[in-house]
C-alpha cells in the first residue's frame, strides 16, 4: 500500500497499482509502500519487514522511470556502474535487485497506457545534512566525488554502453522547455547566459584530466553520511560531462551555509586528494553553477501546468535572476 499523505501527480490509485504490480516481479507485493518523490521519476520506500520472498529482511529503493525519459541502454547501463562502483568503493551506493526471473529491469505499464522501466535497488542508509554540514563532511563528499571521477577514467565501459553528454544542448538547448520560464524571469539575462555557456562549452578542453563520467547530480540532497562515512544515491542523471560540471553543483549546493567559503575550500581538498590528476579550473566554477541553476529552472518550467507549480514557480524564476546576477557579474 501507499502510505497516507503522499503526493503524485498521477492519479494516486493509478501510481499504487503501478508500484505494487512492479514488486510482484519480487515476489513484494504486500510490502508496505512510501512514496518519496514523483516530479520525474516515481520513487518509492519499500519496506521488507516480514522478509517476503526470497530477500530477507531489508529495505529497498522502487524507481518506475519517467516515461520516455531513459532508453533500456541507458537504465542498463547505469545498473552495470552501480555494480562496478559496489566492488570498487568503501561507499555504498543503490545495488540493482535482480527479479525473480533473474532480469536487472523491468518494463511495466500503467492504467493510462504509459510504460516506465522499473528497478529495485538496495536502500542506502545515512542522514542528508545541510547547514549542519562541517569541513570534515564535506572533504569526506568531495574525496567521494573524486574517487568516482578516478573509478570512470581507470574503467573501460562494455561494448554498448550508453549514457547522455552534458554538454550545452542537453542544458540549454534549444530542445527544452523554456517559454514559460522565459514569460516569467529574465529574458535578456537568460539569453546572456545561455551565449555564455555555449562559449564556455566551446573553450573547454576534454582529456582524461577534464572530462570522463560524471554523477550529474551530486548535491548534498544525494549524498549522506552513516556514521562510518559517506554514501551516494540517484545515479539515474549520470553520464560524461565536464568534471568540473560536477563539483561545481557540489558548491552550488553549499553556498546557502554561511560557512561556504571555508567548506568550499575543504569539498575541493577531498576531491583533489582523491583523484590528484583531475584539472578544476575554479574560474570557471561560478559560470558552471549558473549554467546549472538556468538548466534546472528550465526543467522545473516543464511542469508549469501543475496546480503545485504554478504557485511556486513565479517564485523560484525570482530567485535564479538573483543567482544569475550574481555569478556572472
Amino acid at each position: 500500500m501507499i502510505e497516507e499523505g503522499s503526493d503524485a501527480t498521477m492519479e494516486s490509485d493509478e501510481l499504487q497499482a503501478c508500484a505494487v504490480s512492479a514488486l510482484d516481479n519480487y515476489g513484494l507485493a504486500e510490502c508496505p509502500l512510501t512514496l518519496l518523490n514523483n516530479l520525474k521519476n516515481a520513487s518509492f520506500h519499500v519496506e521488507n519487514s516480514s522478509g517476503s520472498a526470497n530477500y530477507g529482511s531489508a529495505n529497498y529503493a522502487l524507481r518506475l522511470s519517467k516515461p520516455g525519459l531513459r532508453s533500456v541502454s541507458e537504465v542498463e547501463a547505469e545498473l552495470v556502474w552501480l555494480r562496478h562502483l559496489a566492488v570498487l568503493s568503501n561507499s555504498k551506493v543503490p545495488y540493482p535487485v535482480q527479479t525473480m526471473n533473474g532480469a536487472d529491469h523491468f518494463a511495466i505499464r500503467s492504467g493510462s497506457g504509459e510504460c516506465r522501466i522499473g528497478v529495485l535497488f538496495e536502500w542506502v542508509e545515512g542522514e542528508f545534512l545541510s547547514e549542519e554540514l562541517t569541513e570534515r563532511h564535506v572533504t569526506m563528499a568531495g574525496g567521494l566525488l573524486g574517487v568516482l571521477h578516478d573509478a570512470g577514467q581507470q574503467w573501460t565501459p562494455p561494448s554498448g554502453f550508453a549514457r547522455p553528454t552534458f554538454d550545452y544542448d542537453r542544458l540549454l538547448g534549444d530542445t527544452l522547455p523554456k517559454e514559460e520560464v522565459l514569460r516569467l524571469g529574465d529574458r535578456s539575462l537568460f539569453r546572456d547566459v545561455e551565449d555564455m555557456a555555449r562559449d564556455l562549452f566551446g573553450q573547454l578542453t576534454r582529456g582524461p584530466e577534464t572530462f570522463g563520467l560524471i554523477h550529474g547530480d551530486f548535491q548534498n540532497g544525494n549524498y549522506l553520511f552513516d556514521g562510518v562515512g559517506v554514501n551516494v544515491i540517484d545515479f539515474d542523471d549520470f553520464g560524461f560531462g565536464f568534471f568540473a560540471y560536477d563539483v561545481a553543483i557540489a558548491l552550488r549546493n553549499l553556498k546557502v551555509i554561511p560557512e561556504y567559503a571555508s567548506l568550499a575550500a575543504a569539498f575541493l581538498r577531498g576531491y583533489m586528494n582523491a583523484f590528484p590528476t583531475a584539472i578544476i579550473d575554479e574560474s570557471t566554477l561560478s559560470r558552471l553553477m549558473a549554467i546549472r541553476r538556468l538548466s534546472i529552472t528550465y526543467w522545473l518550467g516543464s511542469f508549469w501546468q501543475n496546480e503545485k507549480s504554478k504557485e511556486w514557480l513565479p517564485w523560484y524564476v525570482a530567485k535564479t535572476i538573483d543567482e544569475l546576477r550574481f555569478h556572472i557579474s
